[in-house]
C-alpha cells in the first residue's frame, strides 16, 4: 500500500493509528542504533542506510503532518 492510499483510508482502531505511527519510528531507531554501533560501516552501507533513515522520517512527518491537517488524529483519539 502506498503512502497517499494509507491517507486516504479512515482509521479505524487506535491499534491502527499505533502501528501506523510506531513502524516509521522503530525502523528510525533501529538505523540509529545501527549507524552508532557500527562505525566502522563502509560509506555505501552508512548511505543505505543514511538514505532509509530519511525516507521514514519522510514518511512519519508526512503522516503527523496529514493527521493533524485533517482532524483523523482528534476522532481516532476521541472516538
Amino acid at each position: 500500500m502506498d503512502l497517499q492510499s494509507a491517507f486516504d483510508r479512515p482509521l479505524r482502531t487506535m491499534d491502527e493509528l499505533e502501528h501506523e505511527l510506531r513502524t516509521p519510528l522503530a525502523s528510525i531507531l533501529s538505523i540509529a542504533e545501527i549507524l552508532r554501533d557500527h562505525p566502522d560501516l563502509d560509506e555505501a552501507e552508512r548511505r543505505r542506510f543514511l538514505d532509509a533513515m530519511h525516507q521514514e522520517s519522510g514518511r512519519l512527518a508526512l503522516l503527523v503532518d496529514h493527521l493533524l491537517r485533517t482532524g483523523k488524529l482528534d476522532r481516532a483519539l476521541f472516538n
